[in-house]
């Protein structure tokens, strides 16, 4: 296998998952093209094997192939899987099951700019309870099985691997901030349960 190829059945996967993802009450078309564009065109055109000539291995063993496109296609799964639980948690407001329990949930009330009060569904269990932005990993494992078929002769595969990352890991702090402020004790109380962000005993 070219190490061009080796990549594509994830990024077929990837869009397929987006457009998945972004139905129903996600289906906002600013924010679906701004995601396929970035996936599709900028990650996958920019930083995936071939973009810079000579960089990807002309041949690919089918081991390290099916390696890299298998972290790929479980980072998907993964990171579907996650969101798929939070939603389903918000959905039926905590009356379902989580890996076979019921879900360990903290209420959060908060109040809008229109002065009407509101309550959230913090998850503490399941992947929610691992660490408080689960889905980043697999997302970050995914753009690095986009990258690994280019090998290592060239920095430019990897830039969107070093960019989400930096990306990821500034959203969870402006996140953990902005739900501090907003969820108050009930913020405080989440975080003593699930004291890590994105890597568990790192950050």
């Amino acid at each position: 296998m070219r190490g061009t190829d080796a990549a594509l059945p994830v990024q077929v996967l990837l869009v397929g998952k987006r457009l998945l993802h972004f139905t129903g009450h996600h289906a906002r078309p600013v924010r679906l093209l701004y995601l396929l564009g970035g996936d599709g065109v900028g990650a996958g055109g920019v930083c995936a094997p071939g973009a810079v000539p000579g960089a990807a291995p002309e041949h690919l063993a089918w081991p390290a192939a099916a390696g890299i496109c298998a972290v790929g296609i479980l980072a998907i799964f993964i990171n579907y899987a996650a969101d798929a639980q939070r939603q389903r948690v918000r959905a039926t407001n905590g009356a379902t099951s989580v890996w076979g329990r019921p879900p360990e949930l903290i209420r959060a009330d908060y109040v809008t700019a229109d002065g009407k009060q509101h309550e959230a569904l913090l998850l503490a269990s399941g992947c929610g309870g691992w660490r408080g932005h689960f889905h980043y990993m697999p997302e970050i494992l995914l753009a690095l099985a986009w990258s690994l078929p280019a090998g290592f002769s060239h920095f430019l595969p990897y830039f969107y691997v070093v960019y989400l990352t930096v990306l990821l890991i500034d959203r969870a702090g402006r996140d953990d901030r902005r739900c501090r402020k907003k969820y108050g004790v009930a913020w405080e109380e989440y975080c003593r349960r699930v004291p890590w962000k994105i890597i568990p005993g790192v950050y």
